[in-house]
C-alpha cells in the first residue's frame, strides 16, 4: 500500500467515524431528557457531520457518493461510532469517549 492510499484510508477512518457519530447524536433531535441537551446534541451532530463533509471532500469530488454510496464493508468506522445508544447516559459517555479518541 502506498502512502497516499494509507493517508486516504486514514481520512476516511476519521471520516466515517463523524459520520456515524453525528448520524446517531441526531437521533436524539426532540428526544433529549431536556431542551437544552436537545439542542446541544442536535448542534454537535451538525458539526460532526460537517466535520465528515470536510475530511470526505479531502479525498474526493463527490462527496455524498464516498460518503453514501459505498457498500458497508468499505465503511472504516470504529465500533465506537457505530454503536446505537438510544440511552440519555450512553449516549453521553459514547460522545465523551470519542471526543477523547478523536
Amino acid at each position: 500500500m502506498s502512502p497516499d492510499e494509507t493517508a486516504k484510508g486514514l481520512v476516511l477512518a476519521f471520516a466515517d467515524d463523524e459520520l456515524c457519530v453525528g448520524q446517531n447524536h441526531s437521533w436524539w433531535i426532540a428526544a433529549g431528557p431536556f431542551l437544552e441537551e436537545d439542542l446541544a446534541f442536535t448542534s454537535i451532530a451538525q458539526d460532526e457531520l460537517g466535520h465528515a463533509r470536510a475530511l470526505y471532500s479531502l479525498v474526493s469530488n463527490d462527496v455524498d457518493r464516498v460518503a453514501y454510496g459505498r457498500p458497508h464493508s468499505e465503511y472504516r468506522s470504529a465500533h465506537l461510532a457505530e454503536l446505537l445508544c438510544h440511552d440519555w447516559s450512553r449516549a453521553l459517555a459514547r460522545h465523551v469517549l470519542h471526543d477523547l479518541a478523536e
